[in-house]
């Protein structure tokens, strides 16, 4: 599968837990190729070069910098689902509110790729219906 996912690092604090906190290995082995960043700004530049269908996105990250890397996210790829993780069952709406999901404390791995699998397949359906689109509204333009 094609499916990339590009992340910051599992969430600090993790030893001896499973769930979200299992290595990003796991996900690969559900069938997604997942390209890991140091910082956003690593982040950042893979999605500009190469893209990706979905971002993984480690809350402690979001609090140690200071600017925004969702907004950055979504000025370089409008339409591309963004996740949240993080070790707290609740976060601040004005956080909340700019992501696609959130996979907080608690959550298990299957929750987490469940998640996954929705907001790809989202993503996938709309590239289709956009590409699906244009094809059309390129028809219509030649046969004018």
């Amino acid at each position: 599968m094609k499916t990339r996912a590009i992340g910051s690092s599992v969430p600090e604090g993790s030893a001896g837990r499973t769930g979200i906190n299992e290595p990003f290995s796991m996900i690969e082995g559900s069938g997604y190729k997942v390209v890991t960043a140091r910082d956003a700004g690593e982040a950042l530049e893979g999605m500009r070069q190469s893209g990706c269908d979905l971002v993984l996105v480690n809350y402690r990250m979001l609090k140690m910098i200071g600017s925004d890397p969702i907004l950055a996210i979504r000025r370089i790829s409008p339409g591309t689902p963004v996740v949240l993780i993080s070790g707290y069952a609740l976060l601040p709406p004005q956080q909340l509110s700019r992501v696609d999901a959130h996979v907080g404390k608690d959550a298990t791995l299957d929750i987490l790729l469940d998640k996954i699998r929705a907001l790809v397949v989202a993503h996938e359906s709309s590239l289709a219906a956009a590409s699906g689109s244009l094809a059309k509204r390129n028809e219509t333009k030649l046969s004018a």
